[in-house]
């Protein structure tokens, strides 16, 4: 009798302990899809961007060599152009890697994202200094970014273990 009642008492407990161990898998959130899709397209149109800077930096080169009286040599426009196109492509790659790291529940990439916002409502906030307004529609946007990424639902779709 002893032993039935502890075979039953293991049962319960080993029941229990496997519920609670039971790890119950968090859909990705459909706003959280969203934010990484948008930011992986932002990021292929900054990768295009960069491109073009690139080429255009080449062929402007020419032109102004041809055509225009010139200050600076056209090797300095074809420089200038070729660092905004690189630094365009880095950001790029960098905002494909994260839209990435979001779209799979990447908590580094969540907090990326974050920190970003953050610098955005900061630099969102400098035109206000001259009373212009447009960067407040910027700030709104990282404020419900923040927001958004630090919801329960949203952290825990991050959390969850792989």
């Amino acid at each position: 009798m002893n032993f039935r009642k502890i075979y039953i008492i293991n049962f319960i407990v080993k029941t229990i302990l496997k519920r609670e161990l039971t790890i119950q898998k968090v859909d990705r959130p459909l706003g959280l899809a969203i934010l990484a899709v948008l930011e992986i397209i932002g990021s292929i149109v900054a990768i295009l961007g960069g491109v073009i800077l690139i080429i255009s930096g080449a062929l402007l080169a020419d032109i102004i060599a041809q055509y225009a009286q010139y200050i600076f040599p056209p090797e300095f426009f074809t420089g200038i152009m070729a660092i905004l196109g690189a630094g365009a492509l880095i950001i790029g790659v960098i905002g494909i890697i994260i839209g990435w790291g979001l779209w799979n529940g990447k908590d580094w990439a969540r907090i990326i994202t974050i920190i970003f916002a953050i610098l955005g409502i900061i630099f969102g906030l400098f035109p206000l200094i001259n009373l212009d307004v447009s960067g407040l529609i910027s700030v709104a946007i990282d404020i419900i970014i923040i927001y958004y990424l630090t919801r329960p639902n949203v952290v825990a779709f991050f959390k969850q273990p792989v």
